[in-house]
């Protein structure tokens, strides 16, 4: 009896810890499905000079269009070789359909590449990927864009070789 007691006692406190923490802005990861019948169109940009960026603002890198039907969704890839050094802090990559930040949409909360606190150097290449989503309202042409920044003082970043690849998608 005294076991099931303060197992209810566990269970009251951290509902109650639930119920105080929902209300301070602590952030709940919300995930979101989308499911296609096929693909209409395929857009691919590439790039094969390397190229360096520096400050906190996002700059773009790279811009392509595809046609899409209005309520279809748009898949885009960005694939680069990095470098992400000096300073402590992080390369930071977006994705832009139409001038919107495609989902999950987060800014600069997106860690691309890292310096690992300074460890990192001009030469430490590394291959990286992300993927973005975002659904159509108009048929068209569509642009989408790659940005970057960079997050923490005196962070450099390198891309070199790298693909950004749109898939237009019925739903």
């Amino acid at each position: 009896m005294h076991i099931l007691k303060n197992k209810r006692i566990a269970v009251i406190a951290v509902a109650a810890a639930a119920v105080v923490l929902g209300g301070t802005g602590i952030a709940v990861a919300a995930t979101t499905t989308k499911a296609g019948t096929s693909v209409t169109r395929v857009s691919v940009l590439t790039e094969d000079t390397a190229s360096l960026h520096v400050g906190g603002v996002f700059t773009t890198m790279g811009t392509s269009f595809i046609f899409g039907a209005a309520g279809q969704f748009i898949v885009a890839t960005f694939s680069a070789e990095s470098a992400c050094y000096g300073g402590s802090g992080y390369c930071s990559v977006r994705i832009l359909i139409d001038g919107l930040e495609a989902e999950p949409v987060v800014g600069l909360d997106f860690a691309f590449d890292s310096t690992d606190a300074n460890r990192e150097s001009a030469a430490s290449w590394e291959s990286h990927s992300m993927q973005r989503t975002r659904t159509v309202a108009t048929t068209g042409a569509h642009s989408v864009s790659v940005q970057v920044a960079q997050v923490g003082a005196g962070v450099t970043a390198r891309y070199d070789d790298w693909t950004l690849s749109s898939w237009a998608i019925s739903q």
